[in-house]
């Protein structure tokens, strides 16, 4: 499938991530992000004419926790998808990173056992500030290093800039997002901060404590770094809720779009430190 890995972010990434309030005993955060775990369904929805793919469903896991030493996030991603001409498409993927509380470093993880076929990313990455300039290094599926010549971000610390920028009222928020989960590298981000909705006023999909928070509708464009193109690679809408929850998201590709609903919502205690 074109992208699968791609369908993680933000899924990793971007969204929905979720966390303790404060990188270290003698900062402070704005953002007052609660550790989770989440299940969504996933649907396909609109294929388009000339579209291979014409149907498909899944779940997705994501869970959020704070280590003494900085944030670890885990998902998995299972869907099975339905072809034009009567074939399934499976598509198993496990995504996991670490992040340090300043932003400056990442770990990475991600297996892709998708239709039988077994493919592994993992490595680490640096920037010298936040955003910054830095290096990736590769050790799966081979050995090798990636410079990071422009400005980049990496998935948490975007995630609590958007959330600052929504709150200071800003309207579009451009940032070189790097997750890990692709070979070849960062993705331009940009973020069209919509309509801000007051806690209680938009109806969940579930009833939980967690979700009467305020929120913003958000829309994100992903571009290569190097691309010139004026359409993006795909789209991303989202409801982001200020705690770092995330009701509703719409992946729009070309093609066709996938719809992820939450169907199951729960705090997860942090991790105690001395």
């Amino acid at each position: 499938m074109p992208k699968s890995r791609r369908i993680l972010l933000w899924l990793a990434l971007v969204w929905p991530l979720a966390f303790v309030a404060g990188f270290g005993p003698c900062s402070a955060q704005a953002a007052q992000l609660t550790p989770h775990r989440a299940i969504y369904s996933i649907k396909l929805t609109k294929p388009q004419s000339g579209s291979s793919l014409i149907s498909g469903n899944g779940l997705m896991t994501i869970q959020f926790e704070k280590s003494c030493d900085g944030w670890i996030t885990g998902q998995t991603w299972r869907m099975d998808m339905n072809t034009l001409d009567g074939k399934t498409f499976n598509s198993d993927i496990r995504y996991a990173t670490w992040e340090s509380f300043d932003g400056l470093s990442l770990r990475f993880s991600m297996v892709d056992k998708s239709d039988g076929k077994k493919e592994s990313i993992k490595g680490q990455a640096k920037v010298k500030s936040v955003p910054g300039t830095g290096s990736v290094t590769y050790q799966e599926p081979k050995k090798k290093t990636l410079n990071l010549s422009e400005d980049a971000i990496f998935p948490i610390k975007h995630l609590l800039k958007i959330i600052e920028q929504a709150e200071q009222g800003k309207r579009l928020v451009p940032y070189v997002l790097f997750d890990g989960a692709s070979k070849k590298g960062p993705l331009r981000v940009v973020t069209f901060i919509g309509k801000k909705h007051v806690a209680g006023s938009v109806k969940m999909p579930i009833e939980s404590d967690l979700l009467n928070r305020k929120g913003w509708t958000m829309r994100m464009a992903f571009y290569p770094v190097d691309s010139l193109a004026a359409e993006p690679d795909y789209e991303l809408e989202v409801m982001q809720l200020t705690n770092g929850v995330v009701p509703f998201v719409v992946q729009d590709y070309p093609e066709f779009s996938i719809e992820m609903t939450l169907v199951k919502l729960e705090a997860v205690k942090p991790v105690r430190c001395s």
